[in-house]
């Protein structure tokens, strides 16, 4: 709470305050008995927020926009694996689990929601451009348990594709 009020001191949302709060504690040895603590407080807080979004989205605007809402959910999945993947691999991972942890952040998850609505109640974003965005965050976070798991089959699609010498490149 303390940290809620100190971001709108400084004229930050209270939601990132409380974002900060929650990654700060999450960091502590308290966090198991933080979470057994308000669970239940929780789930109620979560499915408010999703009522809220959903309020919010507008479905026709949507659909209205599907192509741009399938283009960017592709650019998304693609650019998070790819970048995720990368980084691993650089840091020295093996190729395969590199990947595999990779395809597990190929969603935009609700963080976005709160932007989004953010960008809504300050009016420097309009109808469209939000509802573009919960569009793609739920392509993004319903395709990511199924690439998930098929990750194994794209893994070897995408290794049969490239040419020995990256391969060799990348095992040295």
């Amino acid at each position: 709470l303390g940290i809620s009020v100190l971001a709108v001191r400084f004229q930050f949302s209270p939601a990132l305050g409380a974002f900060l709060a929650g990654a700060i504690l999450s960091q502590t040895r308290f966090v198991h008995a933080l979470e057994d603590i308000h669970r239940t407080l929780f789930d109620l807080f979560s499915a408010v927020f999703f009522v809220t979004v959903g309020m919010l989205m507008k479905p026709e605007v949507i659909l209205e926009n599907l192509g741009w809402v399938l283009l960017l959910s592709l650019l998304v999945i693609v650019g998070k694996v790819a970048s995720c993947w990368l980084g691993m691999f650089l840091a020295g991972q093996v190729a395969r689990s590199s990947f595999r942890a990779a395809v597990a952040k190929a969603q935009i998850g609700e963080f976005s929601f709160i932007i989004a609505s953010l960008g809504l109640s300050l009016q420097v974003t309009g109808d469209q451009l939000a509802s573009i965005g919960f569009g793609v965050a739920f392509v993004t976070i319903l395709t990511t348990p199924l690439i998930s798991r098929y990750s194994e089959e794209i893994f070897h699609f995408l290794q049969r594709r490239t040419p020995g010498r990256m391969i060799r490149f990348g095992e040295f």
